[in-house]
Parts: structure tokens; C-alpha cells; sequence
């Protein structure tokens, strides 16, 4: 509401390593001529196809409805980029649905593929399981995500090793489609504090950001600097002994924007730790509202 304290709360393991894309950026495809890929008509980008709209609705379209904060997902040759955590086989997946849903303790869990006959052809499609699973399908990854979150933000990006071909990320380099996810993940945050997007709109307003990163997993562990980023938190660690974070001003690739609302990062070092860390966020919220 207008005037309001509009709040966002992410609970996450701090890796982010997926995106959803859209592979038509309004003027080329970003469809490899050595794909087998082919358009509405039937053709492969080397025989003249992917050209420009109507496309294979390689997903369908999703609706947020009047009062969502970003737009609208349309259909087309859209979908999800997963990529390997750090310390992986630097695989990537490709393409998703819209989302990754996670289910825990499934063995072997394949993340949901793009069915049906949208994506005729194509390698990620008569190969859902190959490793490295069909990056070459894509001739580049778009700038921007579907929602117009930066990989590689002109300033302020957190990570630099974002590999750029013209105006596009290369598609076949694991490295700088990974440090695009992390920018375009501190990207949303810095829009959604900056009230970007639909949001001036529908009446909403800059949003405080906090995050409560969950470690205790097994393999890596959240990225701090990242979550204190999204958060705009100019603070180190005070929720446990021996802090897990510096003052953002002691870390070389942490900014903060003093006048963006300012929120909170609770690092959590297990699920033990879960409930003090959401009574911590509760009462800086009922601080911020008075």
C-alpha cells in the first residue's frame, strides 16, 4: 500500500544458479545455427528459421495477475537455465520450466524438463538427461532475465567475470553464466529497494529486503556477502559469537545504498537457529513500522 513498509523475506542457502530467459530478445534468437532446433514453420535457425515471432512456445505463458510486483512471464522460446553449484561438474540444464521446485531426499532428482512437442527437436529436448545437457542449443544468454534483472548491470555488479559476445553472455561458459545469476539475483534486490518495475503501478512502494542465509548443508555454504547485498545491510554478524560476515564496508565486493531502505542479513548456522533468526527479523520489523 501506498506509505506502507513493504517487506520482502528470503530464506535461502544463498546459491542462486538459475534463471529463466528469454531467447528472443525483440530483434535475433539466440538459437545456434548448429541446432536442430526449429521454429514455428518448421525450420532450424541455419535454414532461415528463428527469424522473429510467431515462435514454438517452448513454455506456455504465466500469468501474475494485476497486482504482481514484476511482469508477466508471455510464451515463446522461453525457460529456465540451471546451472551446477560451485564444486559441481560445471554442468548446465537446459531448458526448465518457469521453476525449479526442490524435493528433498528424491535420489537423483531431475529438475522438471520443458515436454511435449514445443521444442521439436531440439537437443535438450530428445536429450533430457545428457550431461552438460544441451547448452549448445543456444547461440547466447540473454542480458537480462525474463523479468529485466542485469547479468552483467553497467554498475554497482557484484561479480565481474560475466563473459560478454556483442550485447549478449556467452552461452557455453558455466563461470559467467554462474556470476550472471548472482548479479541478476542482487539485481532484482537493488530494483525491487529502488520500487522498479510494476510497482509504481500498483500502488507499491520501495521494498525492505531481509534475508536469513541457512547453513548446516552439506557442500558449500551460503554466500554472505551476496545476502547482505540483497538486504542493503551496511552491518557484520552480531547474531552468533564468532561472526560469519564483516561490515560490509570491510568487504571488498559489498556496497550498500544509504538511500535505499536498509534490511537485515541473519546468518544462521543451522535449522537449530531458524526460530531466534525469524524472532530477530520480527523485531526489527515492528521497529521499522512504528
Amino acid at each position: 500500500l501506498p506509505g506502507a513498509l513493504n517487506i520482502l523475506m528470503i530464506e535461502t542457502d544463498g546459491l542462486p544458479n538459475s534463471l529463466t530467459m528469454n531467447m528472443w530478445d525483440g530483434s535475433t534468437a539466440g538459437v545456434s545455427s548448429t541446432s536442430p532446433c526449429v521454429d514455428a514453420f518448421g525450420k532450424t535457425a541455419a535454414g532461415g528459421g528463428f527469424k522473429g515471432p510467431p515462435f514454438p512456445s517452448w513454455t506456455t505463458g504465466l500469468s501474475f495477475g494485476s497486482g504482481s510486483y514484476f511482469s508477466n512471464i508471455p510464451a515463446g522460446i522461453i525457460g529456465d537455465i540451471y546451472s551446477d553449484d560451485p564444486g559441481g561438474a560445471n554442468d548446465f540444464v537446459v531448458m526448465n520450466g518457469y521453476y525449479m521446485p526442490h524435493q528433498a531426499g528424491t535420489p537423483n532428482f531431475t529438475p522438471p524438463k520443458i515436454t511435449g512437442s514445443a521444442a521439436n527437436y531440439c537437443n535438450f529436448q530428445s536429450n533430457p538427461n545428457a550431461a552438460y545437457n544441451y547448452i549448445n542449443d543456444l547461440a547466447w544468454v540473454p542480458a537480462t532475465d525474463v523479468f529485466g534483472n542485469h547479468l552483467a548491470p553497467a554498475s554497482g555488479a557484484y561479480q565481474s567475470g560475466v563473459t560478454m559476445t556483442g550485447s549478449h553472455v556467452v552461452a557455453n561458459s558455466w563461470s559467467a553464466f554462474h556470476a550472471g545469476v548472482l548479479n541478476a539475483t542482487d539485481n532484482a534486490a537493488y530494483n525491487a529497494r529502488n520500487n522498479y518495475g510494476q510497482a509504481s503501478n500498483v500502488g507499491i512502494g520501495p521494498v525492505t529486503v531481509f534475508t536469513i542465509a541457512l547453513g548446516g548443508n552439506t557442500g558449500d555454504q551460503p554466500d554472505p556477502i551476496l545476502l547482505q547485498r540483497m538486504a542493503n545491510d551496511p552491518n557484520g554478524d552480531t547474531f552468533n559469537s564468532t561472526p560469519m560476515f564483516s561490515a560490509c564496508s570491510s568487504e571488498p565486493t559489498c556496497t550498500t545504498y544509504p538511500s535505499q531502505p536498509q534490511g537485515m542479513l541473519i546468518y544462521s548456522q543451522d535449522r537449530y537457529h531458524l526460530s531466534q533468526a525469524f524472532q530477530t527479523i520480527s523485531s526489527q520489523i515492528l521497529r521499522l513500522s512504528k
